[in-house]
């Protein structure tokens, strides 16, 4: 029996000690097949995020149109067409304020490129090439364009597209229909001009009855409007209504008949050409009525291209005369006459000129971070802000038109002098 135990314990405790390894060795394996523990969420987030050595720099916030040394800005204008000798005038303005600040330096270092495209005062075609501008050229904003009717084309579209369109050389109360805060008007709307000039017939010249002749397009048609409006509310009789084309060459018919009509004050409602069409008409036919214009009609070319048939012609306006001694003003002749040196100082360069400096000025502010965003701050934060060219400008966030009234000029010895100051 003892010999039996002697052999029996060993092999027990071999036994024992075999299937105590033998599960040692299959719990190994199954641990090694088994999913690891998963880290704890510190120490999940503390792999997963690299050195602050080794995180990627954030990428500069940028603006369309806008870089380190360039802001690329935009516009429609005619340069073919009826309305193309405005449309260089007007180019000629704006382009002179900005070689200039250029030849300067730059606003905060950055140079302003400004891209024109011809518009030829088309709706259509001023849809078509400011798409090129926004869509393809890229630009920061639309700045000093041409014309009502084009711009009225465009309401919806920089709306969708968020692009600010700076002081077009036109207006209307239709621009903020829908409300619009991309848009900002430096002009009275032509509806509310018409009606200045209503109350100025009345009121001032003593008038009992007007007559209008207009161009036959968005400013004209809106200013026209404006005086029976206003007209109606002061009890002043409007005898005749004489629309013509933007192209017209021949306006005789409507001289006779606004002759015939014999208002006691005939109102303008066009651009010069078309205006000296009908001033040197109404010197052949021996009339001199009192007549009053809106703002587009307060340029040195209409006495140019009208001779003495412009003299007692009066007119609105927003500007100061091209030959005033205002600083900005006397600036602004001496940068035309260094950058386009064969052209005469006038109403549609020099408005151009006090958009692009109104624009400068906004930017200026921004200081080095141009936005659009930002420029509309900037612009709505101008309060009584002057340029030194025309009358004060203020908008706030909820009206973007920055002059609401006018002053009265007049041709007075083949020029134009201030009667009544805005």
């Amino acid at each position: 029996m003892t010999h039996r135990s002697l052999h029996w314990l060993p092999l027990t405790l071999i036994v024992a000690l075999g299937l105590l390894l033998q599960v040692a060795c299959g719990g190994a394996g199954q641990s090694s097949s088994a999913p690891q523990a998963s880290a704890s969420p510190a120490q999940s987030s503390k792999a997963a995020s690299p050195s602050a050595s080794q995180a990627p720099a954030s990428p500069a916030v940028t603006e369309v149109g806008v870089t380190d040394d360039k802001i690329l800005i935009g516009s429609y204008i005619a340069s073919t067409g009826a309305t193309a000798t405005i449309g260089k005038m007007m180019i000629e303005g704006s382009r002179a304020y900005f070689n200039r600040v250029n030849d300067e330096g730059g606003v905060n270092g950055r140079k302003i490129e400004w891209l024109v495209e011809d518009g030829q005062f088309d709706s259509a075609k001023t849809v078509a090439v400011t798409k090129k501008l926004v869509e393809s050229d890229k630009v920061f904003a639309i700045v000093a364009p041409q014309g009502t009717q084009p711009t009225l084309a465009l309401r919806q579209y920089i709306i969708d597209n968020k692009v600010p369109l700076v002081g077009p050389q036109g207006s209307s109360v239709d621009f903020f229909k829908p409300e619009n805060r991309y848009l900002f008007s430096f002009i009275p709307p032509y509806l509310d001009q018409g009606k200045i000039i209503a109350e100025i017939a009345a009121k001032k010249l003593g008038a009992k009855s007007v007559s209008i002749f207009h161009l036959d397009e968005g400013a004209g048609k809106e200013g026209a409007d404006g005086v029976k409006e206003k007209a109606k509310e002061l009890g002043l009789e409007v005898r005749a209504v004489e629309p013509v084309p933007v192209n017209a060459t021949d306006v005789s018919s409507q001289a006779l008949k606004l002759k015939q009509a014999n208002a006691d004050v005939l109102v303008l409602g066009g651009n010069p050409p078309a205006i000296a069409l009908l001033l040197k008409e109404i010197g052949m036919l021996n009339w001199q009525p009192k007549m009053v214009g809106l703002t587009m009609v307060n340029d040195a070319n209409l006495i140019k291209l009208a001779g003495q048939n412009a003299e007692g012609v009066q007119a609105l306006a927003i500007t100061f005369p091209t030959d005033a001694d205002e600083p900005a003003v006397v600036q602004y002749r001496n940068d035309m006459k260094k950058y386009f040196p064969d052209s005469e100082p006038n109403y549609y360069s020099l408005f151009n000129y006090a958009v692009a400096k109104t624009f400068v000025d906004a930017v200026k502010g921004m200081g080095k971070n141009v936005t659009r965003d930002g420029l509309i701050k900037a612009l709505e934060s101008m309060k009584g802000y002057q340029n030194g060219v025309m009358a004060p400008l203020t908008f706030t966030e909820k009206d973007h038109v920055g002059i609401h009234t006018a002053g009265l000029v007049e041709v007075k010895n083949g020029k134009w002098v201030v009667g009544t100051k805005w």
